[in-house]
């Protein structure tokens, strides 16, 4: 019997570090589906953000290319813009010199007249 006892206590040790490596086991399980449940949602956020991230690209390059057409047709009326402005004054220049060979053949016409009366 006493041969029995140091190995009854040595075996109730060794249960008793099964018993506490069994819940150490249990709480590394735990742990890990944790970090596994984490680790998932990281990876679903990243996938989300690409997603974000590739549609705000997408908006960005449709926004540059509206931005650049726009350019161009600000860009087109200021031409018109400028020939209008140069087709206006020519106009005014014309405009103008009737109306002075119109005065002039007015005054001219009068002298005319008064040449003939005398």
């Amino acid at each position: 019997e006493r041969q029995l006892d140091p190995l009854l206590t040595r075996l109730t040790e060794v249960e008793a570090q099964a018993a506490r490596l069994g819940v150490e086991l249990r709480d590394t399980n735990s742990q890990r589906e944790e970090l596994q449940r984490q680790m998932n949602e990281r990876s679903e956020n990243t996938t989300k953000l690409h997603l974000q991230m590739k549609k705000e690209q997408e908006l960005r390059r449709t926004l540059d290319a509206g931005m650049a057409a726009a350019g161009q047709v600000q860009e087109e009326l200021k031409a018109r813009s400028a020939r209008f402005t140069a087709a206006r004054a020519e106009i005014e220049l014309k405009a103008e010199s009737l109306r002075q060979q119109l005065e002039g053949k007015a005054s001219g016409g009068d002298r005319l007249m008064e040449q003939l009366m005398q």
